[in-house]
C-alpha cells in the first residue's frame, strides 16, 4: 500500500480502538462484525492478500440519546421548527454575510427575466408565480437555515474541543495550575451542549428533505391544501414516505361512508314538495297572442 493509505488504516484502526474502549465504558452496544473470508483470487505472493485474522473495523456504535435529539422534529416535520437551547452556540460573528443563515437572494434582473408577468408584484424580494413553487422555496430556505445552525455549532465546539486539548497539555507537562481540572470539566459541559444543538439542527435538515419529497409527489394529486398538511406532517417512518397516513385515510374515509350510508337508513330525509306548473292562459290556450299589457302612466312634470 502507498504510505498515505498505510497512514489512514493505521489512524482508522487507532480510533476504531479507541472508540471501542470508549463505548464499553459509557454502555454502549458494541457489535463486532464477522471477520472476512479470504478469496482464493487475491493475490498469493504480493503481500496484499486479506489476513483472515484480522476482523473487519466496527462500525460506530449506536449512541441513543443522539438519535433521540435528531430525531425530536420527526414526530411533525413540516410544523415543528427547532429552538435551540442556546443560542449563543448558534449566532456565528458575522455568520450572516458568511452564508450560515439564508439562503442567497436571486438576483432581480434574472427574476424579471424569468417572471416578467409578477415582477410588478414584487415589494422587497422576487419570488416564484406558483404556489407550489413557494411552498419548495421556503422549505428550502427552512433547511438551509437549520443547516446553517450545525454549521454554526461546529465553530464553538472547534473551540472548546482546541480549549481542552491545551488544557490537557497543561496537565501532561506538569503545570501547577489549579483551574486546570475544573476548566476541563466545564469545556466538556458546553462541548456535548454544543453536540446536542448540531443533532438537532441536522435533525430539522433531514426532516425538511423528507416534507420536500412528500410535496414533490403530492403536487401529481388533485387535493385541499389542508388535506396536503396533513400528509406534509405525518411522522417520518422508514416504512414508506407517508408512513401510516395514506392507511389512516383510507380508513377514515370508509368509516365516513359507512356511517353516511347507514344514518340514510335510519334517518330517511324528507323530499322537498315541487310546487305545480302554473297552468297557460286562455288566450295561450286559443293559440291567441297574449294579452297586451297596459302601458303605465307617465311621469308627473317636475315642480316649477
Amino acid at each position: 500500500l502507498p504510505p498515505v493509505a498505510a497512514a489512514q488504516l493505521e489512524a482508522d484502526a487507532e480510533l476504531a480502538a479507541m472508540l471501542l474502549r470508549a463505548a464499553k465504558s459509557i454502555g454502549l452496544v458494541v457489535r463486532q462484525p464477522p471477520s472476512p473470508e479470504p478469496s482464493r483470487l487475491d493475490d498469493w505472493f504480493l503481500g496484499s492478500r486479506r489476513d483472515s485474522s484480522q476482523p473487519r473495523p466496527a462500525p460506530v456504535p449506536f449512541f441513543p440519546e443522539v438519535h433521540e435529539e435528531l430525531t425530536k422534529t420527526w414526530k411533525a416535520p413540516y410544523s415543528t421548527r427547532t429552538r435551540p437551547d442556546s443560542f449563543l452556540l448558534t449566532t456565528l460573528d458575522d455568520g450572516a454575510a458568511r452564508g450560515y443563515v439564508d439562503v442567497p437572494q436571486v438576483e432581480r434582473a434574472v427574476a424579471v427575466h424569468l417572471c416578467p408577468q409578477n415582477a410588478t408584484t414584487w415589494r422587497n424580494r422576487p419570488h416564484l408565480p406558483s404556489k407550489a413553487c413557494k411552498l419548495l422555496s421556503a422549505l428550502a430556505a427552512k433547511a438551509y437555515s437549520a443547516a446553517g445552525q450545525a454549521a454554526s455549532a461546529l465553530h464553538p465546539m472547534a473551540i472548546l474541543q482546541v480549549h481542552q486539548a491545551q488544557a490537557l497539555k497543561q496537565l501532561h507537562e506538569g503545570r501547577p495550575d489549579k483551574g486546570v481540572m475544573q476548566e476541563l470539566r466545564t469545556v466538556t459541559n458546553f462541548a456535548l451542549r454544543a453536540t446536542k444543538v448540531t443533532a438537532r439542527s441536522l435533525g430539522q435538515v433531514m426532516a425538511t428533505m423528507v416534507v420536500q419529497e412528500r410535496h414533490l409527489w403530492l403536487n401529481l394529486a388533485q387535493m385541499a391544501d389542508t388535506d396536503k398538511v396533513c400528509f406534509l406532517d405525518a411522522p417520518i417512518s422508514q416504512a414508506g414516505l407517508f408512513g401510516d397516513t395514506v392507511e389512516d385515510f383510507a380508513q377514515q374515509f370508509s368509516a365516513v361512508q359507512k356511517q353516511i350510508e347507514a344514518i340514510k337508513h335510519i334517518l330517511p330525509r324528507r323530499e322537498s314538495i315541487k310546487p305545480p306548473p302554473a297552468k297557460p292562459s286562455s288566450a295561450r290556450r286559443r293559440g291567441g297572442p297574449p294579452a297586451a299589457s297596459t302601458p303605465a302612466p307617465p311621469p308627473p312634470p317636475p315642480p316649477k
